[in-house]
């Protein structure tokens, strides 16, 4: 018979014990979700700190651009003030020239100060509304507190069995209960269902990519990105535990925001390129200006003549220079450009060599017959560097690419990519007339092969009884990857046939395993766990795990079969395409 005293004694201990421990797990659990949503202020102070930096690219180098061209087209009026050259010592033609590309260089230099302006103060204010509008601290409201709040008399609610549980023993009944329920096999093994039951289930992934329907359009203008555009704090997990992909919401949320400043980027970024374009050919024509002023200088007013060389080859060499270091082009093209900028300048020098010389010799007169030519050469500069600034369209944005510095904008390398996208997407046509018959046979031969391969794999999946026991996710999985394969099939059919490979379309294709020796990998659902399952095709043996160095068919695996299975019979459509394109042209009489 049981002591009552000591019955009692022992459920007061229980009780004592399940208290203190549910009290342990409560105050835990509202820790981890304080913890949670401090992580998640911190990281959406990465975030506006991400969207700061991102900013202060173009703010900070804009108030460089700013200062540097003020001071330059200070240096421009003082040469036209202080600096004049004086009257009736150099010819007018030297004059017009001088003051021609003075002019010129002051009004690239307005022109940058202008667009630096407009990248500045649209870069800052698409910053702060972004700041203030998108990119928000997920501070959590009163009910998300709330809910972290627990009662200690919410443990006198709890059922009876709860409080009167029984350490160590209900987890060791479970623990057996489990180990039940997964010997099914005909060999059964207790330490392959333990491992079946600790399986971490992994779903095949959808094949439809996640993409962000809060995005701005591409063509958003500047007043500002649609409201729908912010980020969303309750996707990410504020208010509630952290989940076991947190980290992947981490990225997508990072993405995001990145994306969110990539949109908005395109209603200053060809200002802020080509500010930097008009600075540059500002100091071009600046550097030609000194030339030109120190032939007045040194030839013109104090008849002095290896320092008026010396000074012209030095400003014309600097003008090249600041030309080969900005644009992004061709050595041939930078040999042009050099020629344009050093030439004229000598060939005024020399004609003013004979004009202070006062020589009279009929070669005086060729000299004077070429000063159009230095004016048609600096006409033919301006059209030269203005088809260099040509904007080509590359993620959505018109940019002068020729530039080296618009390469310093894409920080995250989006239009180098769509260059080489590009490129390649050019080249792919001319590589693919160039494919010979027998590269196109051997392509045509391995996607008949892999076809029969994959489409025997997937009628294993269909035995009656397979996808009846998986869970719906993978049933649903199967099928669309069935309707997939079922349409690659059909198109590479139909091509086989057109191109004549009628001997591949009947060719036997041997069968690499038995379909009694492949183990399907099934995701069962047991006592509302899903857990990873090896069953033998066409017997009933089931294993937590299958024979070592058995053929293992998983859905996982067929994905990325059928994934490349499909770029794979891209490219044979193409090349058939392309051969007959070729084979007509050919046979069109010439002329």
């Amino acid at each position: 018979m049981v002591d009552p005293f000591s019955a009692a004694a022992l459920g007061s201990g229980l009780v004592t014990y399940n208290r203190q421990n549910w009290m342990w797990d409560k105050t835990l659990g509202q820790k981890r979700e304080y913890q949670g949503q401090l992580m998640n202020i911190k990281r959406f102070e990465l975030f506006r700190e991400d969207v700061r930096d991102l900013a202060e690219l173009t703010i900070s180098k804009m108030d460089n651009y700013l200062l540097i061209n003020i001071l330059l087209m200070g240096f421009c009026v003082k040469i036209f003030t202080e600096g004049r050259p004086k009257p009736h010592c150099s010819p007018s033609w030297l004059h017009w020239l001088y003051a021609a590309t003075n002019a010129g260089a002051l009004l690239y230099f307005i022109l940058s100060v202008w667009l630096a302006m407009h990248a500045s103060i649209a870069s800052h204010s698409f910053e702060v509304r972004l700041l203030t509008q998108f990119v928000r601290l997920p501070i959590p409201s009163k009910q998300q507190i709330d809910a972290a709040r627990f009662y200690a008399q919410d443990f006198e609610n709890k059922r009876a069995k709860d409080l009167f549980r029984i350490p160590v023993l209900s987890e060791m009944l479970r623990k057996h209960t489990d180990t039940m329920n997964n010997l099914t096999s005909k060999e059964p093994s207790s330490s392959g269902a333990a491992a079946a039951s600790q399986q971490p289930s992994q779903l095949p992934r959808a094949r439809t990519s996640v993409t962000f329907n809060q995005l701005p359009h591409r063509n958003s203008t500047i007043s500002g990105v649609s409201q729908g555009s912010v980020l969303d704090h309750e996707d990410v997990g504020i208010g509630g535990a952290l989940t076991a992909n947190a980290a992947l919401e981490t990225e997508a949320a990072r993405c995001q925001h990145v994306k969110l400043y990539r949109e908005v980027q395109s209603n200053w970024q060809a200002y802020d390129a080509y500010a930097r374009v008009s600075m540059a050919m500002g100091v071009n024509q600046l550097m030609l200006g000194m030339s030109y002023y120190c032939l007045i200088m040194f030839v013109g007013e104090n008849e002095v003549t290896w320092p008026a060389l010396c000074c012209t080859l030095s400003f014309a060499g600097c003008a090249y220079l600041i030309a080969r270091l900005d644009l992004f082009t061709s050595r041939w093209i930078l040999r042009r450009a050099g020629m344009m900028m050093v030439v004229p300048p000598m060939m005024s020098f020399v004609n003013m060599l004979f004009d202070k010389a006062e020589i009279e010799h009929p070669i005086r007169r060729v000299f004077d017959a070429w000063i159009p030519v230095i004016f048609l050469l600096h006409v033919y500069w301006i059209h030269f560097i203005l088809g260099m600034t040509k904007a080509e369209t590359r993620e959505g944005m018109s940019l002068p690419v020729n530039w080296r510095s618009v390469l310093f904008l894409d920080v995250y390398g989006w239009i180098r990519q769509s260059s080489s996208s590009g490129d390649s997407a050019a080249q792919a046509p001319r590589r693919e007339r160039r494919a010979c018959p027998e590269v196109r046979g051997n392509l045509a031969s391995w996607a008949r092969t892999k076809s029969v391969q994959i489409d025997r794999e997937l009628c294993l999946w269909e035995t009656p009884g397979i996808l009846e026991i998986t869970i719906p996710e993978q049933a649903a999985v199967f099928n669309d990857l069935r309707r997939q394969f079922n349409t690659l099939q059909d198109i590479l059919r139909d091509r086989l046939r057109r191109a004549g490979f009628l001997d591949l379309l009947n060719r036997d294709i041997p069968n690499e395993h038995a379909d009694s020796d492949i183990w399907l990998k099934l995701l069962v659902s047991q006592n509302g766990r899903v857990n990873a399952l090896f069953k033998r095709h066409c017997l009933d043996e089931v294993r937590a795990k299958p024979p070592r160095g058995a053929p293992i068919s998983d859905l996982d695996a067929l994905i990325k079969d059928i994934d490349f299975f499909e770029g794979k019979v891209s490219q044979l459509v193409r090349l058939l395409d392309s051969s007959a394109e070729a084979s007509r042209d050919s046979r069109l009489p010439a002329g």
